[in-house]
């Protein structure tokens, strides 16, 4: 995968993304990771899509899940 410098310099530690996951996974959302940093978050049939972690955590904040 070819990563731009921006994308390393924003890059999260995989701790931070695993805990993120798991609160959304336990809040009954499924979440897909894809090959370029991005996320997709369903729950109903429905989905949403991140282009990045940033945008993922807000999502969650959103949804409730973070606080």
């Amino acid at each position: 995968n070819f990563r731009t410098h921006e994308a390393i310099n924003q890059a999260h530690d995989g701790k931070a993304i695993a805990t993120q996951l798991a609160h959304l996974t336990t809040a009954g959302h499924i979440v897909h990771k894809g090959s370029a940093g991005d996320f997709t978050v369903c729950k109903y049939g429905m989905t949403r899509y991140c282009k990045d972690f940033t945008e993922l955590q807000a999502f969650a904040r959103q949804l409730g899940v973070n606080q």
